[in-house]
């Protein structure tokens, strides 16, 4: 801290608390009391420079000190440059550092509807919710991760924050529960493009898929799973803290694979469709065009597609499309 600010916080202990001495004030910034005694016709003098210096930098912030020296020196002012860094730096009247923008790496070629799931840990897909405690109006984010093929809600984890640490920890555990798959498809969000989970993913074999940006569409299972996160369990619930969004967002994970049918899978519930399944070569697979999940009585329906379709032999029966409801 520079001797001007610790005089300014003196004065900022002398006038909020007058009990204080003087001597007990400069003890605690660590300025010595002829410092404080010093005259101040400097800071007068330097009022108006310092008046036309901050209209310059609000009016051009990208200016440094440099061409606000030159830029008062034109406006008749006395001051060199040594004094208009000073007066920079104790104003904060410095450049903003320029933010890097974020690469962003995903492709249409990775879309849900291109590389379409063709068996179980063939593609998973996670994205991220965020909802807040009635308690204190802090937000909290749910990590969700689901298998493409099957719908199973592999995991709905809840935690007021959660960096690429925790996403690389988290992968970790279901690859030891459910087996690696071939791809996680996922949007450009920091925390699954940082370099460290990226590294990680590659390490175990599994290509990212990372869609376009601003296409939310070309990941639309995970849309669509959070979406029913969304309107039958967080829009009912007001979460008081942190522990009651866990359970209660614990128990829809369950009712939602184990109880909850779903349309494209034949109004099956996903944990009943992924027992009839076995895990295949996915890589073998692709390429290969999905057999319709609605099967036989969809065809025996329309005799056109009993004409066109073409034959392919699925993995475990009735495979799901692509979206879901």
């Amino acid at each position: 801290m520079s001797p001007i600010r610790r005089r300014e916080a003196v004065d900022h202990i002398r006038r909020s608390r007058p009990e204080v001495s003087i001597r007990r004030a400069c003890e605690l910034v660590g300025l010595s009391r002829n410092a404080v005694k010093a005259p101040k016709a400097k800071v007068e003098k330097d009022k108006p420079l310092v008046a036309v210096l901050t209209g310059l930098a609000a009016k051009h912030p990208r200016l440094g000190y440099r061409m606000l020296h030159g830029m008062v020196v034109l406006r008749g002012f006395r001051a060199g440059r040594d004094r208009v860094y000073r007066l920079c730096r104790r104003h904060g009247l410095r450049v903003p550092r320029r933010v890097k923008k974020r690469r962003a790496i995903g492709v249409p070629a990775n879309a849900v509807h291109v590389l379409r799931a063709l068996s179980r840990n063939h593609v998973w897909t996670w994205d991220f919710v965020h909802d807040q405690t009635m308690n204190d109006g802090r937000t909290f984010k749910i990590l969700t991760v689901v298998d493409e093929y099957t719908r199973v809600p592999m995991l709905v984890h809840v935690a007021r924050r959660i960096n690429a640490k925790d996403v690389i920890r988290l992968v970790t555990g279901l690859f030891k529960g459910y087996g690696v798959p071939r791809h996680i498809r996922s949007d450009n969000g920091p925390e699954f493009i940082a370099e460290q989970l990226r590294k990680h993913l590659e390490t175990n074999g599994v290509g990212p898929l990372y869609v376009e940006p601003g296409s939310p569409w070309q990941n639309g299972l995970i849309e669509s799973f959070n979406g029913r996160v969304r309107d039958e369990c967080l829009d009912r619930e007001a979460f008081m803290d942190l522990r009651e969004a866990m359970v209660v967002i614990g128990d829809y994970q369950r009712f939602y694979r184990d109880e909850r049918p779903h349309s494209r899978l034949d109004y099956r519930t996903p944990a009943e469709f992924a027992r009839s399944c076995v895990v295949a070569g996915a890589h073998e697979n692709e390429g290969r065009k999905p057999q319709d999940h609605l099967g036989r009585e969809r065809r025996r329906r329309s005799p056109l597609l009993s004409r066109t379709h073409t034959s392919t032999t699925p993995t475990c029966g009735p495979g799901p499309s692509v979206q879901a409801r």
